[in-house]
């Protein structure tokens, strides 16, 4: 029986795919958020209705006059650690405020309605190589990590006192096409630029537990079911595959995947708010459902594709 899904964020990174998946499994889905989205563009994200602009009761009950939700995704918040060291504030509205609204509109006009939140990794702050597992202490080191937290309590707290059914689920290190931030963007941009050599910052002993979004968004509407089939109560997941690679490691495979013939050098200098090592342990993920089924090479070798046919070189 087909539901309705709104996705928060729905013309972002994460999710756009998130709202294919939904619509791949024969849901009607729902976004709001920031963007003009033309109809033909949305709906081949599987969008069918879509609102730009705030989360606010305004704009969350013009989408419930075409139904009230039956799972909601919230995909949007803050983007990265740099921006929310620039415009912390900014970072703070965007993940924390709009997070109190959806969960004070939910309370009133769809108790029942099933939420997931795309929190993230950044929680964490950092942990040790062999792997961080969802009761690790969280002590993030950036406004990023910091704001996604406070939403996590936000969400805690409307499952202690409202009944709300909810999950939040912490992604590690996505990547995959669309992307346009972070490490594999950033190779990509400078290897355009400066096809004769690549050099990064930090000492490429870094560890990182990348992710494919496809895997991610299936993932999330296997949690989304979850909620669907219990009466109340939290998830929280982490979602990783528990393979550490080092930045080191990942950088050479996107230069093999460009067809550059050399190896990436490291600065040693550090950047403010990414920790050491980010690699999940897997093990409560896996007995959710999470599966990897875009191996880390391929997965690279599709992005570097799609990079080079939407910027091709000068």
């Amino acid at each position: 029986m087909p539901k309705i899904i709104w996705v928060m964020g729905a013309r972002g990174f994460v999710g756009a795919h998130v709202s294919r998946a939904a619509a791949d499994r024969g849901h009607v889905v729902c976004g709001l958020g920031h963007g003009a989205w033309l109809p033909d563009e949305a709906a081949a994200a599987g969008v069918s209705r879509w609102v730009n602009g705030e989360i606010d009761d305004a704009n969350l009950d013009g989408l419930a006059e075409h139904g009230l939700p039956d799972g909601i995704i919230h995909c949007a918040g803050g983007s990265s650690v740099g921006v929310s060291l620039a415009a912390p504030f900014e970072d703070y509205s965007r993940s924390v405020t709009s997070t109190a609204r959806l969960l004070e509109w939910l309370r009133r006009r769809a108790p029942q309605c099933g939420l997931v939140l795309a929190s993230s990794a950044a929680v964490y702050g950092g942990g040790a190589p062999e792997g961080i597992g969802e009761s690790a202490d969280c002590q993030p080191a950036s406004p990023y990590g910091t704001h996604k937290l406070a939403a996590e309590v936000l969400v805690r707290g409307a499952v202690r006192s409202f009944g709300t059914r909810a999950a939040i689920i912490r992604p590690f290190s996505l990547y995959g096409e669309e992307l346009r931030k972070q490490l594999i963007w950033d190779i990509c941009q400078k290897l355009r630029l400066h096809p004769d050599g690549l050099q990064l910052g930090g000492s490429g002993t870094e560890l990182r537990d990348f992710v494919h979004v496809l895997d991610a968004a299936s993932f999330f509407m296997k949690i989304l079911e979850k909620l669907w089939s219990q009466p109340s109560g939290l998830v929280v997941v982490n979602c990783g595959s528990g393979r550490a690679h080092t930045i080191r490691a990942a950088a050479s495979a996107v230069c093999a995947a460009w067809g550059a013939a050399f190896e990436p050098t490291f600065s040693g200098g550090e950047r403010a708010g990414d920790p050491v090592h980010l690699v999940a342990n897997p093990g409560h993920a896996t007995s959710l459902g999470f599966r990897e089924s875009v191996a880390f090479d391929e997965g690279l070798r599709r992005y570097v594709a799609w990079f080079k046919h939407r910027y091709p070189s000068r």
